[in-house]
C-alpha cells in the first residue's frame, strides 16, 4: 500500500485532529457595486471579452455586459432548451462556464424534464450573438461542467438523479472541443465500472442495484490530466484519469466528529453539541500554490428524502430512530434525545448500522469546508465549527440557521445548519482565499489557504442576507488583471433572491 492511501485511510478513520480552522490572518471585505434581479438564478460565470457575466437561471441562460463601474446591463435571455428541441423543450440549465482560450465562448448543461428516462444535453454557444457552435447528449441529469485549461475538453458531471423508484446511472460525459473550425468534435459518456479501484467506505444505498446506479457524480475540478468529481450523496470523490479517458478511482470522505447546533426547537441559538457527519461536499475548487496541489470542498450534505417514505429514502429524525429501537444502548448512554437535545436533528437510517443497531447515528453534511491533498487526497484542515459560530455572532446571530428569514431563526438546525454550498478560490493582494457561499440564509465565508503550513485562516463572513439576498449557489472571482473596475471581484448568484451580486472584494488590516 502506497503512502498516499496510508494517509487517506488515515483521514478517513481519524479525521484530522489539528482541522479547526481556528488561526487568524487578514480580514476580506466584500461590497455591494451592483445587483441584477432575476426569478432564478444558479451559477455565473465571466468572460473578459465582452466584458460579460452569464447566468443559469431556471430555464433560460441571461447575459450581462458589465461596465468600468461594475454595473450590469442585461443584453441577452436565452432558452437553450428551444436550441436543441424536441425533449429539451422547457429543460433547466444547470450550469454555465466559459471556454478558457476562446473567451467569447461558453458552455452549458441542460437537463430534460423527464430527467431519469432521459439523457441530458449540452451545448456550446457564442455569448454575443447567441449563435449555437455544436450540441450533444450527455449521461443522465448533467450537474456541472469544467473544461481543461487549454479548452480541448470539457468534463461534465453526470449526477443520474433517481425519480422515484427510476435511479439511472451516475456518469462523467467528455466532450473534445476542437476551435473554431469545429467546436465539439466528439462526445463520450464514460461509465462507472463496479470493479473501480475504492479507498475508504463509500456511502451506497441499501436499496440501489448497483455501485454506478448509486452513484450521482455531482461537481467537477481540473487538476493537470485529472478530473475531481464530487459524489455528493455517496460522500466521496471520483478521480477521472483525462489522458486515459477512463474514472480511475473512488475516494470514500470518511466520518469526522464536530459541533452542531442540532436542534431546531433549543431557541434561536442553541448550545453546539458533539455529532458526527460525513462531508458529503456539493461544489470542488482546485488551486495549485507554491507547486502544492490543493483542493477545496464545501461540505453541504444532502439527502434523498425520509427513510420509508420511497424506495430511497435516506434520513430519519434521530428521535424516532431511537423510539424504534435502531440506535444502540451504548450511543444513548447519558444523552438528551429529547427535542431540544438530539432528538430532532436528521441522521442518515442506514449509516453505522452494526449488529441491528445504529452505533453512532451520523449527519449527512459536516457544516463545513474542507482542504485537501489533491495528489493523495489527504485531509489537510477543516473549519470545523466555524461557520456555525459566526453566524451566532452579533448581527448575523439574527439569521441564525434560518430557512429564508428572520422568522424562520433556528429552522434548519436539525438539517444541514447553514448549508455551505459552493466554493470558488481567488488570489487578492498576493494571498490564495477561498470564498464559500452558505446557503441558509444567505451569506458568504472566506478563508486564507496557507498552502505551505496545508490549513486554512479565517478572513471573515460577509452576510448577505442582511442586504436582501438569500440562498447564494454559484460564485466567480474575477481577478483583477480581468476585472472591468480595476480591483478584484466576486460575482455571486443568490437562487432564492433571484439575484445577481457584483462585490469588490478588498483587504483589511491583520486580525491579532
Amino acid at each position: 500500500m502506497s503512502f498516499g492511501r496510508v494517509l487517506v485511510l488515515m483521514a478517513v478513520v481519524l479525521g484530522c485532529a489539528c482541522c479547526t480552522g481556528s488561526a487568524v490572518g487578514p480580514e476580506l471585505r466584500l461590497e455591494v457595486i451592483s445587483r441584477a434581479r432575476l426569478t432564478d438564478a444558479e451559477v455565473p460565470a465571466f468572460s473578459p471579452e465582452g466584458p460579460w457575466v452569464i447566468v443559469a437561471a431556471g430555464q433560460g441562460i441571461r447575459t450581462y455586459a458589465m461596465d468600468a463601474r461594475g454595473e450590469l446591463r442585461q443584453i441577452r435571455d436565452e432558452k437553450p432548451g428551444e436550441w436543441l428541441g424536441g425533449v429539451f423543450e422547457g429543460a433547466d440549465v444547470t450550469h454555465v462556464v466559459v471556454h478558457p482560450v476562446h473567451r467569447g465562448v461558453a458552455a452549458a448543461t441542460l437537463v430534460p424534464r423527464s430527467f431519469a428516462t432521459e439523457r441530458g444535453g449540452v451545448v456550446l454557444w457564442e455569448i454575443e450573438s447567441g449563435r449555437v457552435l455544436g450540441t450533444g447528449r450527455t449521461g443522465f441529469n448533467p450537474d456541472s461542467c469544467a473544461f481543461t485549461a487549454d479548452g480541448a475538453l470539457l468534463v461534465i458531471a453526470d449526477e443520474g438523479e433517481p425519480d422515484g423508484a427510476i435511479n439511472p446511472p451516475g456518469s462523467v460525459t467528455l466532450v473534445d472541443v476542437g476551435g473554431p473550425r469545429a467546436w465539439l468534435t466528439g462526445i463520450e459518456t464514460l461509465a462507472i465500472a463496479e470493479e473501480i479501484e475504492r479507498v475508504g467506505g463509500i456511502r451506497v444505498h441499501p436499496n440501489t442495484k448497483s455501485l454506478a446506479e448509486d452513484l450521482e457524480p455531482e461537481y467537477v475540478a481540473i487538476m493537470g490530466d485529472r478530473a475531481f468529481v464530487t459524489c455528493q450523496e455517496n460522500n466521496a470523490v471520483l478521480v477521472v484519469n483525462l489522458r486515459e479517458r477512463r474514472c480511475e478511482r473512488l475516494i470514500g470522505l470518511g466520518i469526522r466528529r464536530i459541533e452542531a447546533d442540532v436542534s431546531d426547537r433549543d431557541g434561536r441559538v442553541g448550545a453546539l453539541l458533539p455529532m458526527a457527519a460525513m462531508p458529503m461536499p456539493d461544489q470542488i475548487a482546485a488551486v495549485e500554490i507554491g507547486g502544492r496541489r490543493l483542493l477545496v470542498t464545501a461540505d453541504e450534505g444532502d439527502d434523498r428524502g425520509a427513510w420509508g417514505s420511497s424506495v430511497f429514502g435516506d434520513v430519519a429524525r434521530l428521535g424516532e430512530l431511537v423510539k424504534s429501537g435502531a440506535v444502540c444502548d451504548s450511543w444513548l448512554a447519558g444523552r438528551d434525545v429529547s427535542d431540544v437535545g438530539y432528538g430532532r436533528v436528521r441522521v442518515c437510517a442506514f449509516t453505522g448500522k452494526e449488529k441491528g443497531c445504529i452505533k453512532e447515528p451520523v449527519m449527512p453534511g459536516s457544516r463545513s469546508a474542507s482542504l485537501w491533498d489533491a495528489d493523495t487526497l489527504e485531509l489537510l484542515d477543516h473549519t470545523g465549527s466555524w461557520f456555525e459560530e459566526a453566524m451566532a455572532e452579533g448581527e448575523r446571530a439574527a439569521w441564525f440557521n434560518a430557512s429564508r428569514s428572520r422568522e424562520e431563526v433556528d429552522s434548519r438546525s436539525d438539517d444541514r445548519g447553514p448549508e455551505p454550498e459552493g466554493v470558488v478560490i481567488g488570489k487578492v493582494g498576493g494571498r490564495w482565499y477561498a470564498f464559500v457561499t452558505l446557503e441558509r440564509p444567505g451569506a458568504i465565508a472566506m478563508m486564507e489557504i496557507d498552502a505551505e503550513r496545508g490549513r486554512f485562516r479565517r478572513a471573515g463572513v460577509h452576510l448577505s442576507a442582511a442586504d436582501g439576498d438569500f440562498g447564494p449557489e454559484g460564485a466567480a472571482f474575477v481577478p483583477a488583471s480581468e476585472s472591468p473596475t480595476g480591483g478584484d471581484v466576486l460575482i455571486v448568484a443568490f437562487e432564492a433572491s433571484g439575484t445577481v451580486v457584483v462585490y469588490a472584494v478588498s483587504e483589511g488590516v491583520v486580525r491579532r
